[in-house]
């Protein structure tokens, strides 16, 4: 949208005549093209301000909405879960693909280590008992 005023500006100074510099007091159309193009890019920034005004009202909205019922949150995340399920399940060609699972670091792996020695050890006094 910002390339049009641009474009608009090569595309006159194209049609000038090569060799002879635009005088804004020779040429009296030259002043007007010039305000054109400005009120040009004037109402470009007016809109784009509004468009993302009206974005910003629209998302506090939502905000404050989520912020009086954070419920509603968790049912929209469950309800699009549920869809992705579903639609997984439907067609299973097109699901995608699970995530690969990361390498296990050396804390978990002690960490299971420790859990199956302590699990054996309970196995063991369960049977002694």
């Amino acid at each position: 949208m910002r390339h049009v005023p641009i474009l608009l500006g090569l595309g006159l100074a194209a049609c000038s005549p090569q060799g002879t510099p635009r005088d804004p007091a020779a040429d009296p159309s030259a002043n007007a093209i010039d305000a054109e193009v400005a009120a040009v890019i004037n109402l470009q920034d007016r809109t784009e301000i509004e468009i993302l005004k009206d974005r910003v009202v629209a998302l506090e909205r939502e905000v404050g909405e989520l912020k009086a019922n954070p419920q509603s949150l968790d049912l929209d995340l469950l309800t699009k879960r549920v869809e992705t399920l579903e639609a997984a399940s439907a067609s299973p060609a097109a699901a995608p693909a699970p995530e690969p699972r990361m390498p296990q670091t050396d804390s978990e792996s002690a960490r299971r280590a420790v859990d199956a020695a302590i699990n054996e050890r309970r196995t063991k006094r369960a049977t002694q008992d």
